[in-house]
């Protein structure tokens, strides 16, 4: 497989003043023509929007886990005037040890946007010990399946962390997020989870802002869409821990599995009734910490098995809220303090 570097073979300057745009896309032409390796040595590297369209690996040395811009001289960072990276191809691309760093204040940039051609889903692209700061959106998979992201980390962003669909196909998936940490106030989520399949959160934080993981059809989206699995996360900080609002007239969302995590908010659990229907299928609560003043609201759902959790902070009456539009579902054993 070829390398090519940023600096040695394309002039990039990398001190944090200098454009390095021009530099920077030659660098992503060359390894995606080859489908090589595009390496970045430690630096500061000032770009506007950067694209691809065909295979590679954009690696860096390392980032500096740090919140100050443009940030310490010991890592591969991106200084970026505008989206960052927009992928689009059916092949698979990987990022890892690379610093994506925005100025601090109001941004309305996506930081990486992975995508397919109309009618192609992009498969088994991996994002791996990722460090975004300050973006509007950190980031963006549009019609997307098999990815895995792996160690990144969010903090700041505005809007939402990452936004997860799969407009090709609503179904399609079976991705993974684990590792991360996701921090700041984003008005949306930190995860917004829109269409696609099969998608595993695992060993995951997430604090701050109005929700943790949102879930609701995707407007562009061809039908419903499910599975989800949320394990072993830690959720605090949020008004809201997990929210389901169906918000477009699309299909069912189904099979849904949230053991083991720490959930805390103001409602832990929300399952919001727009009148759609009884959309939200085949849920399993189990071996959850739940905190805060309200459990979980459960206005719609059919078939939620939610037993085994522990309470704290919530009066019993607050602790499970069930709705008139919930459906053949089991709310106990569960234990509160």
């Amino acid at each position: 497989m070829k390398t090519f570097h940023l600096k040695d073979d394309f002039g990039a300057i990398g001190d944090g003043v200098a454009d390095d745009t021009l530099a920077a896309q030659a660098w992503i032409n060359a390894a995606q023509l080859y489908g090589g390796n595009a390496v970045a040595p430690v630096g500061k590297y000032k770009t506007g929007p950067l694209f691809a369209t065909n295979n590679f690996r954009m690696i860096g040395e390392g980032y500096a886990s740090a919140q100050t811009y443009p940030v310490a001289n010991n890592a591969t960072v991106f200084l970026p005037t505008a989206n960052f990276l927009k992928y689009t191809a059916a092949t698979p691309f990987t990022m890892e040890n690379i610093q994506i760093n925005y100025p601090p204040g109001p941004c309305r940039y996506t930081a990486i946007e992975i995508d397919a051609p109309v009618g192609a889903i992009n498969h088994d692209s991996i994002l791996r010990d990722l460090f975004v700061i300050n973006a509007n959106i950190g980031v963006s998979a549009v019609r997307c399946a098999r990815f895995n992201w792996d160690h990144i980390v969010m903090e700041g962003c505005q809007a939402a962390s990452a936004y997860v669909r799969n407009l090709t196909n609503a179904d399609g998936g079976d991705q993974t997020i684990v590792n991360s940490v996701f921090s700041g106030q984003p008005s949306g989520g930190h995860i917004l989870y829109g269409s696609g399949g099969g998608l595993k959160i695992a060993n995951c934080k997430m604090n701050g802002g109005n929700c943790a993981i949102y879930c609701s059809p995707d407007p562009g989206a061809l039908a419903g869409f499910g599975d989800l699995f949320v394990t072993g996360c830690s959720i605090e900080g949020c008004t809201y821990g997990i929210i389901f609002q169906r918000g477009a007239a699309h299909g069912t969302f189904g099979t849904v599995c949230i053991t083991g995590n720490e959930i805390a908010g103001q409602i832990a659990i929300w399952a919001r009734d727009d009148g759609g229907g009884n959309w939200l299928q085949l849920v399993s609560v189990t071996g959850n910490v739940i905190i805060g003043p309200t459990g979980m609201r459960w206005e719609i759902g059919d078939g939620i098995i939610a037993t085994g959790n522990s309470f704290l902070g919530s009066s019993p009456a607050n602790r499970i809220i069930v709705g008139a539009g919930v459906a053949n579902s089991i709310f106990v054993p569960n234990t509160g303090i």
